[in-house]
C-alpha cells in the first residue's frame, strides 16, 4: 500500500438503522452488524477462505452506517460496488462491503478470513488473527497535491500549496504546512464546504518560492486533538499509514521552468496575455485581471475561450483544475479527482460541479463570472 489510497465521494442511500426498525429491530445480545458480498465464487471454493465478509460494533451500524445506491448524485456503478454497497463513514473501505447481499445483526464477528487474520494491525512478519486490533476507524491524515507532482521543476515566485486532510468520525481543526520538510510550519487555511466529520477538508496556504530544493510536507490536527505523527511504525501489509514525512512532496524551483503562452487576445479594447505556466500555476497574467475582462466581450468573442479556459484550468481558478484533475490538453496530471479524459463531462455536468462542489471538490460560483465558467466548460468540452 506504500503511503495509501484514499478517495472522498457523495453517497445516497437509506440509513441501516431504518431499514432494521421494519424489521423489528434487531435482536437482544447483538453485538455486531455484519455485511455479506455477493461476488460470485468459482465452484469448490470455500466462501470463508476468500468471500468479503464483514463485521462492525453494533452501535456505529445503527448510528450512522448507510445503504448506498448512489455515488457523486449517479447510480452507483458495479465497480463501486452496485447495485447497492454497505457504507460504514469514517472507517476504512475494507468495511464497505460491495455488491451487498446479506445483512444482519450478529452476535459474534465473521468467521470469514477477511475478519478473523484479514485487515489486522500487526507486527512485520506476523501472522493476522483475532486478538489484533480490527481495521475500524481512519486516523488523522493530510497530504499535498501541489504546486506540481513530485519532482517537478516549477517557476518561482508565489505559490498556492494546497491538499486535503480527514480523520474518521471527527473531522478536521487545523492543518499546518512546512516547505522544509518539517522544520518550520506555517498553518494553513480551511476553504471550501466543509462536508461533515467524515469528509475530506481542502487546505491551502500562499507563499514565495526563489530558486532551490523544497520538501512540502502537511500536519493536520483533528477536533479531538490528535496530532498527525511525522512518522508511522511500520505493520505487516502496510495499513493506516498517516505518518507526514512520507506524505512529503519534493520540488525544484528554478527559473528554467518552462511555460506556456498563448496568444494575446484583445478583450474590450485591452491586450490580455492568458499565459499559464505549468500546473504549478504560475502566471504572467494576475487573477485579477482576468476577473476584470468585460463577459459581454467576452461572449462574443468565442476565440478568447480557449486560452482563457486553458489558464482557468492551470493557475487562474484557485485551487486549479489541474492540482486534482488530469486533461492532456492541459498538460494536467492530477490524480485526487476523476481523470477528464477518461470522464468525458457534458457541459451541463461541469457546470453543475463548478457551481455546487462535488465531494472534496470546492463551489466556484463565488469566484468565477458567468463568462469564465463559459470558457472553461467551452475548454474542457473542446478536448472531447
Amino acid at each position: 500500500w506504500a503511503v495509501g489510497a484514499a478517495g472522498c465521494a457523495l453517497w445516497t442511500g437509506v440509513s441501516v438503522a431504518d431499514v432494521f426498525v421494519q424489521f423489528g429491530g434487531p435482536q437482544d445480545g447483538m453485538a455486531y452488524l455484519t455485511g455479506t458480498g455477493g461476488e460470485p465464487l468459482p465452484e469448490g471454493i470455500d466462501p470463508q477462505t476468500v468471500a468479503v465478509e464483514r463485521s462492525v460494533p453494533l452501535k456505529k451500524g445503527l448510528e450512522d452506517c448507510l445503504l448506498v445506491w448512489e455515488m457523486n448524485g449517479e447510480p452507483l456503478p458495479l465497480v463501486h460496488g452496485g447495485p447497492v454497497r454497505l457504507l460504514v463513514p469514517g472507517y476504512f473501505g475494507v468495511n464497505n462491503v460491495k455488491w451487498l447481499r446479506t445483512l444482519a445483526a450478529t452476535a459474534n464477528e465473521s468467521s470469514n478470513k477477511i475478519q478473523q487474520s484479514g485487515y489486522r494491525m500487526r507486527s512485520v512478519g506476523e501472522s493476522g488473527n483475532a486478538s489484533h486490533p480490527s481495521m475500524y476507524r481512519m486516523p488523522v491524515k493530510s497530504w499535498i497535491n501541489s504546486p506540481g507532482a513530485d519532482g517537478q521543476v516549477i517557476a518561482p515566485g508565489r505559490q498556492r500549496i494546497f491538499g486535503v486532510a480527514f480523520s474518521g468520525e471527527r473531522g478536521i481543526d487545523r492543518v499546518e504546512v512546512s516547505t522544509d520538510g518539517g522544520k518550520h510550519w506555517q498553518e494553513a487555511s480551511l476553504y471550501g464546504p466543509d462536508l461533515g466529520v467524515n469528509g475530506w477538508r481542502t487546505f491551502s496556504l500562499d507563499t514565495e518560492l526563489s530558486d532551490g530544493q523544497y520538501q512540502l510536507v502537511s500536519r493536520a490536527t483533528d477536533t479531538h486533538g490528535d496530532i498527525q505523527p511525522a512518522d508511522f511504525p511500520p505493520n505487516q501489509r502496510g495499513y493506516g499509514h498517516n505518518g507526514w514525512r512520507d506524505h512529503g512532496l519534493s520540488i525544484s524551483v528554478s527559473e528554467t521552468a518552462s511555460s506556456f503562452m498563448a496568444p494575446e487576445k484583445s478583450v474590450d479594447g485591452n491586450a490580455f496575455a492568458l499565459a499559464a505556466g505549468s500546473v504549478a500555476g504560475t502566471s504572467t497574467t494576475p487573477v485579477s485581471a482576468v476577473s476584470r475582462m468585460d463577459s459581454t466581450n467576452l461572449q462574443k468573442d468565442p476565440a478568447s475561450e480557449p486560452s482563457l479556459g486553458y489558464q482557468l484550468f492551470n493557475s487562474a481558478a484557485q485551487p486549479p483544475c489541474a492540482a486534482c484533475h488530469s486533461l492532456k490538453a492541459a498538460g494536467a496530471k492530477g490524480v485526487v479527482g476523476p481523470n477528464l479524459d477518461e470522464l468525458r463531462p457534458d457541459a451541463k455536468r461541469i457546470r453543475t460541479a463548478l457551481a455546487q462542489g462535488v465531494g472534496a471538490m470546492p463551489a466556484y460560483a463565488d469566484q468565477l463570472s458567468d463568462a469564465e465558467v463559459s470558457a472553461l466548460v467551452a475548454f474542457i468540452t473542446s478536448t472531447q
